[in-house]
């Protein structure tokens, strides 16, 4: 099974539902074998988490994200560029930020 087929069905509305529903039930299984999953099943189960995620996104609004991104892989792929860039960025704020504007320098504390 090639890769463009792969994310096809793992991006179908049957396939994230029952994602969903075994991820919240635990009950329900996508494969019949649980454990020594072979590297189609992985990169399914990569696939699935992905559109999961991007749908997530679509449903809570988040910018640059439609179903138009999603249609394409192309267009997902650059959108998922960005928004792991933009947790990159995040990441960076969220670090101790250094005054270096006036002569002694301080470190500014963020609150909790």
């Amino acid at each position: 099974m090639n890769l463009k087929a792969l994310r096809n069905l793992a991006k179908s509305e049957k396939a994230q539902s029952l994602y969903r529903r075994a991820k919240e039930s635990g009950m329900i299984k996508l494969f019949k074998n649980e454990y020594n999953l072979s590297k189609i099943q992985e990169w399914f189960l990569y696939w699935l988490e992905v559109y999961n995620l991007l749908y997530k996104d679509l449903v809570e609004n988040k910018p640059y994200i439609s179903e138009e991104v999603i249609k394409h892989d192309i267009r997902t792929d650059a959108y998922l560029l960005l928004r792991a860039s933009g947790d990159t960025e995040k990441q960076n704020k969220n670090k101790k930020q250094i005054d270096t504007t006036g002569n002694t320098p301080s470190i500014l504390f963020k609150r909790k």
